[in-house]
């Protein structure tokens, strides 16, 4: 079936109203998740590109946040699994949580190899459950209803990736 132009204008509407509304939230995750601008600014273009190649999809999910918020948290995390196949050093972001005087230097580097030796581990939907909890602050409830799953589910997860976590750190630090 050929789109005609009046379709094309009311998708690119919808996509612009998106854009506008949401952009500014979907940049600040975008930028907790990744640590640098630059990254996350690539971030935020192709999650709305995504999402205007999926245009149907934002008509039928009751928020349209929390549906660009998960496309926003595959694209991150597709990025970081990027970076670490490329060997990717971190310094940027390092660097930026350091200037900032967040925290010290080997503290966000070890951080860092905790996430990526977490994101190695865990399958798509853990990770995703990972995000809306630890960078989106999100609480169980909201997660199990962002996702479609049950409270319990997730703080099963929830737990996993704590234990998970507490090892690879231990195994980072050199404790047994």
């Amino acid at each position: 079936m050929v789109s005609t132009g009046g379709e094309r204008g009311e998708r690119q509407r919808l996509t612009r109203e998106l854009f506008d509304k949401h952009s500014a939230l979907i940049y600040s995750k975008c930028l907790r998740m990744l640590g640098n601008r630059e990254d996350a600014a690539d971030a935020v273009q192709e999650t709305f590109t995504k999402a205007f190649r999926a245009l149907e999809q934002a008509r039928e999910v009751e928020s349209q946040l929390a549906w660009l918020f998960r496309i926003a948290t595959t694209t991150c995390l597709n990025m970081i699994r990027t970076r670490e196949r490329k060997g990717a050093v971190l310094l940027d972001e390092v660097s930026s949580v350091v200037a900032h005087g967040q925290q010290h230097p080997l503290d966000a580097m070890q951080r860092q190899r905790v996430f990526d030796a977490l994101s190695a581990q865990c399958d798509e939907r853990t990770l995703e459950i990972f995000v809306a909890h630890f960078v989106d602050g999100m609480d169980q409830g909201q997660i199990a209803a962002q996702l479609g799953i049950s409270r319990r589910a997730v703080v099963k997860r929830l737990t996993r990736l704590r234990e998970l976590a507490k090892a690879i750190y231990r195994s980072e630090v050199g404790e047994p």
